[in-house]
């Protein structure tokens, strides 16, 4: 069986479409990965959120357990002056 010009033609076409293919393919990676760095972004950003929230809801807990504490440390002085 010789190999005839429809045979060639029919290569021509596969080819082509392989190459359709293959920047369809290139197209869907690219968006893939842009996918990936904004689910990245926003996983990173509200990580360092939560971790500023955390800091910024303690500090005032600190300060006010510091005062307690500056408090009744002033009270025991006391006590041991008066007795």
């Amino acid at each position: 069986m010789p190999f005839t010009l429809k045979d060639r033609d029919r290569i021509i076409r596969t080819e082509a479409k392989l190459v359709e293919i293959d920047k369809k393919l290139e197209q869907i990676m690219t968006f893939m990965w842009m996918l990936v760095a904004i689910f990245t972004g926003i996983t990173a950003e509200t990580i360092g959120f939560a971790i500023w929230d955390r800091c910024t809801m303690i500090r005032p807990f600190e300060i006010k357990t510091k005062l307690i504490e500056n408090e009744i440390g002033r009270e025991s002085v006391i006590n041991l002056d008066i007795g």
